[in-house]
């Protein structure tokens, strides 16, 4: 058996064979297969030795392998090593290249910045000399106009005004130049003077002219023809007066209206001012025709936009002035006659037709604001950005420049260099720049929403009513009818009162505010007479009258929120806390002064009496007043504090008046109640005094007296009852509960004195507490604890004159009655009718 490896194994045995994937097992099984095949052929035990010197053969071998492998690897570090070295030597030499590239690029940066600059200002000098030289052509050219014109020489006109468009726009032009130079300077000479009024002649003739072009291309409606007309002109003259022709012949409304047809819009519109007169009226809305006018103007003002910004150059300018003549001679015009007729009917009228028209007017306006934005701001930024990219790609020799400033004479030098040219470029680029950026050119900084004709529109808004709010006007118009309105209103009301004293013969309390002059039936001189003499009788509300003054109240506040909300549309909003302060103030005090206060100052005059029953209505009054307070508050909240929330001052002057009314309306109210409390008591008293001696001491057959209450304590039992029920029906449970248990203790106290002035029987015993289970009846009502257990305690002192004389000790001992003041007690048992018989004053020793 050979030992030696296998010579096909020795071959494996090489650094290839270990690359990729390697098995430990599979290389163990190659190495030692042939002894293991050949122990098992010869049954041969197993022989270690075999194998391990097939392994140590095996380790030889590879051995060599990983000595070859090391030698490979340190070749191959050192290669690597040297490898790094030149990369690293190369990076070096690359950066410091970059570096010296860098500073010699800086270099040539400097030098290019230097060239650039000499050539911008060898660029400079160059326009500078085209420019110089393209004026010195023009100012030739002038030159030799005006000389040939001064000599009655017009061929050269003549032959550029029959080039076409070109040549006639050069021709308006150099007219437009000429008569500027020979207004703007003096000449001496005979032959000046001769070329300024032949340039005058020729000037009129060519705008004669190009204007007889545009009326005929005006009434053929030729759009195109008309704008070549207005181009002509607006090189000529700026256009003033194909502008001024064009509006001119424009047929405006009322002037295209026939007679009877004016006629007619005079008689509806009395009809429409008449009707807002009335106070109470219906909705008063908008004239008929002024709505019908400005929509027929908003329908006008976007036909008209869309001919004028075909026809003019500058379609901005013709529909503003557009604009400005519908306003101040078609709308103006109306608007002036019908406010006139308005004020002739009443200060009412006037001020709702000043508002239903200014509330028109504004929706006018703010549809062609909007129209504005959408249609002809945009149309504008078009035009303008067309005429500039235009402008732009044109030959710049071709174009018009200004004259160097430099000039000995300023005003020649402008007139004949064409400085509007570049005037109207740049204006053309700020416009267009403007447009673009939704920005107002004449207010600088504002909203994107401004649109081109919003100024104009605001202006034409204000200068149409500035005649009827302008100052104090308007405030003082408002004023007027504020007090008028609530005189007549206090007046209606003063003549109910007049009517509910006795010996008035009721004229119904809801006759009308006005007599037939014209005037508030409060001012005629006959209703004050009746006034004044039926003044001094007594005044008796009842519930049409409490209802009449909760009704008026209401119609006060109408009327002051109608007022303000007349002030919220036509007054500035800068303007309007000033406005609504004094209108505020002016409607407390009225209401006040001349309406909450005599009315309660009457019915502290109807209490002074205290042989009269009170009547108990005031309450439904008072109830009338608290909910006036209550309306001053919620009237302070809905309809003055959101106006005024972004003035302090404003608001704290609103707050003081407001306080200032409710406070002293309060304080009169409580004051009121407290009054008719003291009257009830003191008709109470004053009733009680009606009480007949032999009241409580009846005879034993009379049983009517024996099984009813005496006379006056039925009468203060259903006052008091009345008073109870109209004091659940017109207070709050605190104020009831408060209102009640002063009345009921007043009462208390009287009582306990009143039954101490009579002498009492046994059988009257049984009428005086038949009085008292009575009034203990009504307390009850009250609904106050406290007041019925003192009543109860007034019922138990009644049977002092029930009891027998024996029986007394006891009562007065037992119950209630033993815990009493015994001064009270005494006061009762000395009025008893056995007294003396009885000798009662030994038990109360």
């Amino acid at each position: 058996m050979s030992l030696q490896l296998n010579p096909q194994l020795r071959k494996k045995l090489t650094a290839k064979d270990f690359e990729g994937k390697f098995s430990a097992t599979d290389f163990i099984e190659d190495i030692t297969g042939n002894l293991v095949r050949d122990a098992g052929n010869f049954g041969n035990k197993f022989d270690p030795k075999s194998f391990i010197r097939i392994f140590d053969f095996a380790l030889k071998d590879v051995t060599k392998v990983k000595e070859e492998l090391d030698d490979q690897i340190k070749a191959l570090e050192e290669e690597k090593r040297a490898c790094e070295t030149a990369h690293q030597n190369d990076v070096k030499q690359i950066k410091s290249q970059f570096v010296a590239i860098g500073a010699r690029m800086e270099s040539l940066e400097i030098d290019l910045g230097q060239m650039v600059g000499d050539v911008a200002r060898i660029g400079e000098q160059l326009d500078i000399i085209s420019r110089e030289k393209f004026r010195a052509e023009e100012i030739n050219e002038l030159i030799t106009f005006f000389s040939e014109l001064s000599d009655d020489k017009i061929e050269r006109l003549n032959e550029l005004l029959g080039s076409g468009l070109e040549g006639q726009m050069k021709a308006a032009q150099v007219l437009r130049r000429l008569i500027a130079m020979t207004a703007e300077n003096e000449y001496v000479s005979q032959s000046n003077i001769k070329g300024k009024t032949h340039i005058q002649k020729y000037s009129e003739e060519f705008e004669n002219f190009v204007m007889k072009q545009f009326h005929d291309a005006y009434e053929k409606n030729n759009t195109q023809l008309m704008a070549v007309a207005a181009a002509i002109l607006d090189k000529f003259n700026g256009g003033k007066s194909v502008i001024k022709a064009y509006i001119n012949q424009h047929p405006f409304f009322l002037e295209s209206m026939s007679n009877d047809l004016q006629h007619q819009i005079e008689e509806i519109s009395s009809k429409t001012v008449g009707a807002a007169s009335q106070l109470d009226g219906a909705q008063f809305h908008v004239d008929k025709w002024l709505s019908q006018l400005l929509d027929s103007t908003y329908r006008v003002i976007k036909e008209e936009w869309s001919t004028i910004s075909q026809i003019f150059p500058k379609p901005v300018i013709v529909i503003k002035r557009f604009i400005r003549r519908i306003f101040e001679e078609t709308i103006q015009s109306y608007l002036g006659k019908l406010l006139t007729k308005a004020r002739e009917y009443s200060n009412l009228s006037y001020l709702r037709t000043v508002h239903s028209s200014h509330a028109a007017t504004r929706n006018l306006v703010e549809r062609l604001k909007l129209f504005d934005i959408q249609v002809v701001t945009p149309t504008i930024a078009a035009m303008d950005m067309a005429r500039r990219i235009c402008g732009n790609n044109e030959d710049r020799g071709n174009r018009l420049t200004r004259l160097n400033r430099g000039f000995a004479n300023p005003a020649f030098s402008q007139t004949i260099g064409g400085s509007k040219k570049d005037d109207e470029a740049s204006m053309a680029i700020r416009e267009i720049s403007v447009a673009l950026s939704g920005k107002s050119p004449r207010s600088g900084e504002v909203d994107q929403a401004t649109g081109i004709l919003h100024a104009t529109l605001d202006q034409c808004l204000d200068e149409l009513f500035v005649s009827y709010i302008e100052g104090n006007r308007y405030i003082r118009d408002e004023q007027s009818h504020l007090n008028e309105a609530l005189k007549a209103i206090i007046d209606v009301f003063s003549k109910a009162k007049v009517e509910k004293k006795p010996g008035t013969k009721s004229q119904g309390l809801f006759s009308s505010m006005w007599s037939s002059s014209g005037s508030p039936i409060g001012h005629s001189p006959t209703y004050r007479a009746q006034v004044d003499q039926k003044d001094k009788a007594q005044f008796q509300p009842d519930d049409t009258f409490c209802s009449l003054a909760q009704e008026l109240s209401v119609k006060v506040f109408k009327i002051h929120s109608e007022s303000v909300s007349r002030s919220v549309e036509t007054v500035r909003s800068s303007e309007l806390s000033q406005t609504i302060i004094p209108l505020f103030k002016q409607a407390m005090t009225i209401y006040s002064t001349d309406f909450v206060l005599p009315l309660i100052d009457d019915m502290e005059k109807s209490l002074r009496d205290s042989r009269i029953r009170p009547n108990v209505d005031i309450l439904k009054l008072v109830q009338v007043i608290n909910r006036a307070i209550i309306l001053i508050q919620i009237h302070f909240q809905k309809v003055l504090a959101p106006l005024v929330t972004g003035s302090h001052t404003a608001y704290q002057d609103i707050v003081a008046i407001k306080n200032s009314t409710m406070h002293r309306l309060e304080s009169e109210v409580n004051t009121l109640v407290i009054k008719l409390i003291q009257a009830s008591t003191q008709w109470i008293s004053f009733t009680l005094s009606k009480q007949k001696k032999t009241d409580f001491q009846p005879s034993e057959d009379n049983l009517m007296a024996l099984s009813s209450s005496t006379e006056p304590c039925n009468d203060c039992t259903e006052y008091l009852s009345m008073f109870c029920e109209y004091a659940n029906s017109c207070f709050d449970t605190q104020n009831r509960t408060r209102i009640l248990a002063e009345l009921g203790n007043t009462v208390h106290q009287i009582l306990s004195a009143h039954y101490t002035k009579f002498v009492v029987s046994i059988i009257g015993g049984l009428v005086v507490s038949n009085d008292m289970s009575r009034y203990r009846q009504v307390i009850e009502k009250f609904g106050s604890p406290q007041l019925s257990e003192r009543f109860d305690y007034l019922r138990e002192l009644a049977k002092i004159y029930m009891v027998n004389a024996e029986s007394l000790k006891g009562l007065l001992n037992e119950g209630i009655l033993s815990t009493a003041d015994p001064n009270l007690i005494k006061k009762f048992v000395l009025m008893r009718e056995d007294y003396r018989s009885a000798n009662l004053s030994k038990l109360l020793e």
